[in-house]
C-alpha cells in the first residue's frame, strides 16, 4: 500500500498570527515547512502548542543575536517542519543550519525516500 504525503510551504509571519492557519491546514497536509515562525531560540517548544497531533523540527533566526547580547527591535526569520503524528515512523531530522534559514527532515517510506527542506529566502532592499 503507498502512503499518500501531503506537502505545503507557508510564511507564518510570526508564530501567534499563523498557529491557527497553520493548525487548519494540518488537517489537509502531512507536512507543513514553515517559514519566519519569529521565535527566539528558547521559545522553540512554542510550535509544539500548535497542536497535540504535531511534530516539529526547526530553528530560530536570532540565534546569532541573542547569543551576542540583548536583542534589539523586532523579532524575525526562523524555519520549521512540522508533520502528523501519525507520520512519526517515516520521519527522520537531518539538520538545520545555524542562521535559521535552512531546515531538512528525511522521509523514509518503504523504499523510497525524499528530503523535505524548509528554506527562507529574506526580502534585501537597498535603497
Amino acid at each position: 500500500m503507498d502512503t499518500v504525503i501531503n506537502l505545503l510551504s507557508f510564511s507564518m509571519r510570526g508564530f501567534k498570527s499563523g498557529c491557527s492557519v497553520v493548525r487548519d491546514l494540518l488537517n489537509s497536509y502531512t507536512i507543513i515547512a514553515l517559514q519566519e515562525h519569529w521565535l527566539r531560540p528558547d521559545n522553540l517548544s512554542t510550535l509544539g502548542l500548535i497542536s497535540d497531533d504535531v511534530s516539529y523540527y526547526g530553528a530560530s533566526g536570532m540565534s546569532r543575536d541573542m547569543s551576542s547580547g540583548i536583542l534589539q527591535g523586532r523579532a524575525y526569520g526562523g524555519i520549521a517542519i512540522v508533520w502528523n503524528n501519525q507520520c512519526n515512523q517515516f520521519m527522520k531530522t537531518v539538520s538545520c543550519d545555524q542562521s535559521g534559514r535552512c531546515c531538512c527532515i528525511k522521509v523514509q517510506a518503504g523504499n523510497r525516500s525524499v528530503l523535505v527542506v524548509s528554506v527562507y529566502f529574506p526580502c534585501f532592499n537597498q535603497n
